[in-house]
């Protein structure tokens, strides 16, 4: 129990180091590139090495549930403009019927990663995993949650959002994770469910994955290198590897 609200509470904490990046300048849109490029190194190891792996071994015909997971954050994606990347497209006018479009979908986006969490607590449960394997995926989910920070309190400096309104909002925006987190852990789920769970955020790690690895590659950066950026990623690669060992 203590370590899962340890968890909930980094959940609400990463939000708000995300939020702090845009206010550093330069120096925290760097910090927030590498980060993200990490992540998704990181998220696609776990779902390749981890998720994919045990669903297909546990419950083979909860495999096509894969897909739907992949394609429910292909629309989430689409309604967010890809913000839960922690990409704000400043070429856009944003007006605050957009910017709410956009909080629509990071807030769904994050009752999933928190449903996601909730989940896996009882998936390692029920599977008897420890160590590394049993909270390698909350670590990216983790590093994850700073790129929604920053995209949020980006969107918020855009629509010139007042100071009070933009930290309220926020606030809440933090508390999204742990609560669905908290309420999926209290609703004692079925192995059928939480396998069918676990193999939707499998699908759904993969396009995050593939989508910040894409955007992040092909974004261009005096300062990160192609040479920089593959030892981001293999760095993320072996953290993937050295989390999924027992």
């Amino acid at each position: 129990m203590g370590q899962s609200w340890l968890i909930y509470i980094g959940l609400i904490m990463v939000v708000w180091l995300g939020a702090i990046l845009p206010f550093i300048l330069k120096r925290g849109e760097l910090f927030l590139s590498r980060i993200l490029l990490f992540s998704g190194a990181y998220l696609m190891g776990i779902a390749l090495i981890v998720f994919i792996p045990d669903i297909i071994r546990i419950s083979p015909e909860k495999s096509p549930w894969i897909l739907i997971g992949f394609f429910i954050q292909l629309i989430i994606q689409k309604i967010s403009g890809g913000s839960e990347h922690g990409h704000i497209h400043t070429t856009t006018s944003l007006n605050k019927q957009i910017a709410l479009q956009v909080f629509v979908g990071l807030s769904f986006h994050a009752l999933m990663d928190g449903a996601s969490v909730g989940s896996y607590n009882e998936w390692s449960h029920l599977h008897h995993e420890t160590g590394g394997h049993k909270y390698g995926f909350v670590y990216g989910i983790l590093m994850h949650k700073i790129g929604e920070g920053f995209a949020l309190a980006s969107l918020f400096m855009l629509t010139k959002t007042k100071s009070i309104h933009a930290a309220m909002i926020i606030l809440i925006f933090s508390l999204m994770a742990p609560f669905s987190a908290w309420i999926v852990s209290l609703l004692h789920l079925t192995s059928t469910i939480i396998t069918l769970l676990m193999a939707m955020v499998a699908g759904s790690f993969l396009h995050i994955s593939a989508s910040i690895l894409l955007e992040s590659w092909h974004k261009k950066s005096e300062k990160d290198t192609d040479r920089y950026k593959w030892v981001v990623i293999l760095s993320g690669f072996m953290l993937a590897i050295l989390s999924s060992l027992h």
